[in-house]
């Protein structure tokens, strides 16, 4: 499993075990979802957050596209994908 989230996100204290609870069946490869946001005294920061909040509260239960601030992606779909070629691929 390889999780993203961006810089200037904050993720939750049960982040990475609520991406896992999307995992519902095997052929689930990505589970994205939304985020909170640093800078909440920023009056133009709260303007676009709430319009992303919105706009994720419109998509449905599967989507085709996701951003890289809040996800969690199996490992074989993953390189598969290309995410290799972003990413170095820690040997472990």
């Amino acid at each position: 499993m390889i999780c993203f989230t961006d810089s200037d996100c904050v993720p939750l204290v049960n982040w990475i075990s609520a991406l896992l609870d999307g995992f519902e069946s095997d052929d689930i490869a990505a589970v994205a979802g939304s985020y909170a946001i640093r800078n909440q005294e920023s009056f133009l920061a709260q303007c676009i957050h709430q319009e992303i909040k919105d706009r994720h509260a419109r998509f449905g239960k599967q989507i085709r596209a996701f951003g890289s601030y809040n996800v969690a992606i199996k490992r074989p779909h993953s390189i598969k994908r290309g995410v290799q070629r972003i990413l170095p691929i820690p040997q472990w």
